[in-house]
């Protein structure tokens, strides 16, 4: 459990991360913006984004989102928790039909 809850708080400051770019219009290499001007921290989302080239360097040393990977990246996250949701379901299924059987 303790898993869940501390994916669902970077999953939620990288949102946070994402936002402030968007706000601050920072969206392409030519809108990017200095980290002061983003006002936002090193953390673990934006390292993350970082390495997943979410967040983008500009040749003058500036950051901005880079809007189609994020979407993609959040797209992939989305088809990851319904996978596991279904594997839950389906083992919650089996335990019903195997308990039932035994009983």
């Amino acid at each position: 459990m303790g898993a869940t809850v501390a994916t669902a708080i970077i999953a939620r400051k990288e949102r946070d991360v994402a936002t402030q770019f968007r706000l601050a219009h920072a969206v392409s290499a030519q809108s990017a913006q200095p980290r002061a001007t983003l006002r936002l921290d090193p953390s673990i989302a934006w390292s993350r984004m970082e390495r997943d080239a979410i967040i983008r360097t500009a040749p003058n040393g500036d950051y901005w989102l880079d809007e189609p990977s994020w979407e993609a990246f959040r797209g992939l996250r989305r088809r990851r928790a319904l996978i596991i949701l279904a594997l839950v379901i389906v083992a919650a299924a089996v335990f019903a039909v195997v308990r039932r059987t035994a009983a």
